[in-house]
C-alpha cells in the first residue's frame, strides 16, 4: 500500500512538474499559481468538498426515492408498504452518520 501511495505521489508531481513550464508560458505566472494554489487546497489540505458532494448525492438521491419510488413503486408486486418507512429509517441514520463523522 505504502509503493503505491508513494508511486501516485511521485506520478502526480512528475505531472505538475513537467508541465508547469508551458502554463507560466502560456497564462503567465498569476494565473498558475493560482491554480497551483487550488490544486493544493483541494487535494492536500481539509477542506469541505468531499462532504459538500456527499450532502448532493444523498439528498438528491433520496430526493428521486421518494418522488419517483414513492409515487409510481410503492406498493407493487415486489415492494410493500413497509419500504417507505424502513428506507425513510435508513436514509436518517446515513444522515445521522454523516453529521457523526463531520463532527468527531
Amino acid at each position: 500500500m505504502i509503493i503505491i501511495s508513494l508511486n501516485n505521489y511521485k506520478l502526480m508531481k512528475g505531472i505538475k512538474r513537467a508541465l508547469s513550464p508551458w502554463p507560466r508560458r502560456i497564462l503567465g505566472n498569476f494565473i498558475v499559481d493560482k491554480f497551483l494554489a487550488l490544486y493544493n487546497y483541494i487535494l492536500y489540505q481539509k477542506n469541505p468538498i468531499v462532504q459538500i458532494l456527499y450532502l448532493i448525492i444523498a439528498i438528491g438521491g433520496f430526493a428521486i426515492y421518494v418522488i419517483v419510488g414513492f409515487m409510481r413503486f410503492i406498493p407493487g408486486p415486489y415492494v410493500s408498504e413497509y419500504h417507505k418507512t424502513v428506507g425513510t429509517w435508513i436514509m436518517m441514520f446515513c444522515y445521522l452518520s454523516f453529521i457523526v463523522a463531520c463532527y468527531s
